[in-house]
């Protein structure tokens, strides 16, 4: 047999394999792992950088060389080898691929192209070679790759094989919620990569519950923001975040990085409860919290446990909705409940419990007497809106079995006061004050008595103006009591006029409003918006007019927009409009970055009627909205950072 040489690729070799051989010149081997089998070569080359031979200590029979790699080498401690180093090799992987420096010693091993691949695909990756130097991007993370490079050796090509594992993605990643409303959320993370991950990046955001569309983004690492819309107000979400290096679709090729899954939610409707109470009555006010969400539909349940109300009377002003019920009953415990639903398919519903004071009654001495009235009072805790309030009394020599009169009587200012009429001169009576809840129940104070006067004696009705409430545009609800004093009331009711008129006081501007009861109550209709106006109690008898005190409300603006509220702290958007709402014509001018912002009108109730884009520029620019009918809407303007929310009123 004459002189051959011969190449071994990944076949395991055992140690006899070759032991007859005595014409092998050279042998090149790019398996990682063989024994050694080849005692008549004169030349041995290990291709691999990382080979492992089994039984390189027992060399016994081989005196030729060995070309290798220095780790190679070092396996080989018998003196008859000689030792020739055949290259260095300095590997720098990274997540996305890898940097391989040879540093060719043997003069006739000639580095050229070189391919990477991974079992079950073809090639993968893009290799850059500059020299020695082959610079691979395009790889997955955490993955081993066999990369070949191709080598010209004694004018023979032989591939010099490497196994390379990039790296796996540093850090955490860990998701920060840098914004929420009522409808969406902004999460911004760090997402790991460096100059190798040239492959596609995609950061996914899902629900385990599967409460709203999976959110997927293609990046190309860095820092990333992430916006969910289409959320439920009030609604709380865990949110999960899973970056995948590569394209599963299109390759199989990927890797998946995750993150602990975020606890969060998103603003709510409404804030808490604020309750006045008294020993039968409850004031609720509910705040309602501005936002993106679109309103449907808010109430207060009239499920209020335990017993019946006299009235269940509710109204909203500017952003809050209230709730007044009279005829509970003191000393008891109660619950309400306030519901907002909206577009976006979410409801916000807060309760609240209260438990409502003890009654405090304390009978006064007669305030006033003629020889057939007696004005006749005692001091409570019952609110002045409380109507199931007043005096039980009889002549102070009636038998026990004769039952007594009830006259009902308002509250003022803690005083329950009444007047007493068609009485008999020179006669004993007596009096204790009385509250009757709604169920039924009726709660005493202790009696007392007086005399009537054997003549005529004048004195005055007693009279009260409250503050005005449900003011909007063109309307506002007053309320306050008139108490008949010696004289019969003839007329009784509300005055009002607009305020800068009152140094002149033109007939023309005081208008009048009649209502009847001691209690009283009117709505005052077709007001100028943006006005302020004043108000009073007003009765007449036969000796003139009595009056209450002057109360004062504004109402809200016209088209131009008042009530601005800002839903974000330190705004720096500034909203203004002009033209006429109702006739279709409105402006609005944005001040802010120079961007572009979003707006949406909607109805006090929350329904959208338009939506459009404008330009924060500070310039004019057409509000393209239909004709609006008379009423209260809501312009909300937001750029992404910044939301500025003005009430405008059409008329």
């Amino acid at each position: 047999m004459g002189l051959f040489s011969l190449c071994i690729g990944e076949a395991v070799i055992s140690e006899t394999a070759f032991s007859d051989c005595t014409n092998l010149k050279e042998v090149k081997i790019s398996s990682g792992y063989t024994e050694f089998a080849f005692p008549y070569a004169e030349k041995v080359f290990f291709l691999q950088p990382d080979a492992i031979i089994t039984n390189a200590t027992d060399i016994n029979d081989f005196s030729g060389t060995i070309y290798a790699t220095q780790n190679v080498l070092d396996q080989f401690t018998s003196n008859n080898v000689t030792k020739v180093k055949l290259y260095s090799l300095t590997e720098n992987a990274k997540m996305g691929g890898c940097v391989l420096s040879f540093d060719s010693i043997f003069n006739e091993l000639h580095l050229e192209n070189a391919a990477c691949y991974r079992a079950g695909f073809g090639a993968i990756g893009t290799i850059e070679r500059i020299g020695n130097e082959y610079k691979i991007v395009g790889l997955v993370p955490d993955i081993v790759y066999r990369v070949e490079v191709e080598a010209r050796l004694d004018g023979e090509i032989v591939i010099i094989p490497i196994d390379v594992r990039t790296q796996k993605p540093y850090g955490v990643l860990t998701p920060e919620i840098v914004k929420r409303t009522q409808t969406t959320m902004e999460f911004e993370m760090l997402i790991p990569f460096d100059e190798t991950c040239a492959i596609p990046i995609t950061l996914y955001a899902s629900d385990e519950n599967r409460r709203f569309s999976s959110v997927e983004v293609e990046c190309e690492g860095g820092y990333q923001k992430v916006k969910i819309e289409k959320l439920k107000p009030s609604a709380s979400y865990s949110v999960f975040f899973r970056v995948i290096y590569g394209d599963s679709r299109m390759t199989g090729d990927y890797y998946y990085y995750s993150a602990e899954p975020v606890e969060c939610s998103t603003l709510p409707l409404v804030s808490s409860f604020d309750v006045e109470l008294t020993p039968s009555t409850a004031k609720v006010s509910v705040v309602h919290l501005e936002g993106d969400a679109t309103v449907l539909h808010s109430e207060f349940s009239r499920n209020v446990r335990y017993t019946e109300v006299s009235s269940f009377d509710t109204y909203r002003e500017e952003h809050a909705s209230f709730l007044e019920l009279t005829g509970l009953e003191p000393s008891r415990l109660y619950a309400v409940w306030y519901c907002v639903e909206t577009e976006e398919g979410g409801k916000d519903s807060v309760s609240y419990s209260f438990t409502t004071p003890a009654l405090e009654f304390e009978t006064l001495p007669a305030k006033a007497t003629s020889n057939t009235v007696a004005l006749i009072c005692a001091e409570t805790n019952l609110s002045d809106r409380e109507t199931g309030a007043g005096f039980e009394w009889r002549r102070y020599d009636a038998p026990d079995l004769v039952p007594s009169d009830q006259s009902p009587c308002p509250v003022v200012d803690g005083v329950l006061t009444g007047a007493l009429r068609n009485l008999s001169a020179s006669t004993y009576y007596k009096f204790r004050p009385y509250y009757t809840s709604a169920s039924g129940e009726t709660y005493y104070g202790e009696w007392l008595a007086f005399g009537t006067a054997d003549a005529y004696v004048y004195f005055d009705p007693t009279v009260r103006t409250y503050e005005a409430m449900g003011v909007t545009a063109t309307e506002a609800r007053v309320r306050g009591y008139a108490i008949a004093g010696s004289d019969d009331i003839t007329e009784q009711g509300f005055e009002y006029w607009p305020t800068e008129a009152a140094s002149k006081r033109a007939a023309t501007d005081v208008q009048r409003v009649q209502a009847t009861g001691q209690f009283m109550t009117a709505t005052l209709e077709d007001l100028q918006p943006g006005t302020v106006y004043t108000f009073r109690v007003y009765v007449e008898t036969a000796k003139g007019t009595t009056y209450g005190e002057e109360q004062t409300f504004t109402t809200a603006e016209g088209t131009t927009g008042i009530s601005t509220t800002e839903t974000e702290a330190d705004s720096d958007l500034q909203v203004a409009v002009r033209g006429s709402m109702s006739e279709g014509s409105a402006s609005v001018r944005v001040n802010g970055y120079g961007g572009e912002a979003v707006w949406t009108l909607r109805s006090i109730g929350g329904a959208t009627v338009a939506q459009g884009r404008i330009q924060t520029d500070g310039s004019w620019q057409t509000l393209d909205a239909p004709t609006l009918p008379r009423g209260i809407y809501l312009l909300t303007v937001s750029d992404g950072q910044r939301t500025r929310t003005v009430k405008l009123v059409a008329h």
